[in-house]
Formats: C-alpha cells, sequence, structure tokens
C-alpha cells in the first residue's frame, strides 16, 4: 500500500555546471513524498498528518539556504548584512538529485529511529518544469 503527500516547498540557492561552468542560483523546490508499506491496526500505512510533520522536519534546513556538497565547506566564505544558512548533501554536487536523495536517505534514518521501515519515494521538483525521482529504504 502506498500513503503519498504532495508539493511541500521551500527555497533555496546551490550552484550547479549550467554548459560545464558553476553557477549560483536559486529555486522553489518542491517536494512530494510516497513511502510504501503495511497496512497497520489503524488501516493506515502512515497518518497523513504525521508523515507531511516528518517531511517537513526534514526539508526545513533546506529552507532559505544555500545548498552545498559537504566536501565543499571548507571553500564556502559568505559575509553580508544577512543571515547565512547551509545546508550540507552527502554527494559531490548539489543537484536536484543529490538534493532528493539526501532527503530520502534522512527519511529512512528518521523513520527507522522510530522502528518504521518504509520504501520511500521522493520527488524534487527543481523550478517550474524540472524533477527527479529518487526511492530508497526498504
Amino acid at each position: 500500500m502506498r500513503a503519498c503527500i504532495d508539493e511541500m516547498s521551500f527555497e533555496a540557492a546551490h550552484y550547479t555546471p549550467v554548459n560545464g561552468v558553476p553557477q549560483l542560483h536559486g529555486h522553489t523546490f518542491t517536494v512530494s513524498v510516497c513511502v510504501d508499506g503495511d497496512l497497520g491496526s489503524d488501516y493506515m500505512v502512515i497518518d497523513f498528518t504525521k508523515l507531511r510533520e516528518v517531511v517537513e522536519g526534514v526539508i526545513d534546513k533546506y529552507r532559505y539556504s544555500l545548498i552545498i556538497p559537504k566536501n565543499d565547506l571548507d571553500l564556502i566564505n559568505i559575509q553580508g548584512p544577512f543571515r547565512v544558512k547551509l545546508a550540507l548533501v552527502e554527494y559531490p554536487q548539489a543537484t536536484a538529485e543529490a538534493i532528493s536523495s539526501s532527503i530520502c536517505d534522512e527519511l529512512v534514518a528518521v523513520f527507522k529511529s522510530v522502528g518504521k521501515n518504509f520504501r520511500i519515494s521522493v520527488k524534487v521538483v527543481e523550478g517550474k518544469n524540472n524533477y527527479v525521482e529518487c526511492v530508497c529504504g526498504t
């Protein structure tokens, strides 16, 4: 059985190769998540409210941040009259694929910490018409 939530969003910047050259830019990212699992005694895979709460908790670290590869942390130095929030991904680039994979990995860890083992699908829409999907978990 599959339970899904759609269109949770956050704004963030990242740098990725654009025509072969790393370019800093930002997007509104939209996240949809599905979990596959068995029905519980309440006849639910997971309560939608709980799923939304867990996903919001994970994506909040990306909200209004600069998403960077963890290996680039020592190379980043941003100063100004504003708050700087960095979000790290464990991948060599901060692509939509890496962001989707990171969110998926984090969701698996959160659910495992409470004894839930789900197969999880994460769709990340970058901007308006581009998206990636990642599947992780059991």
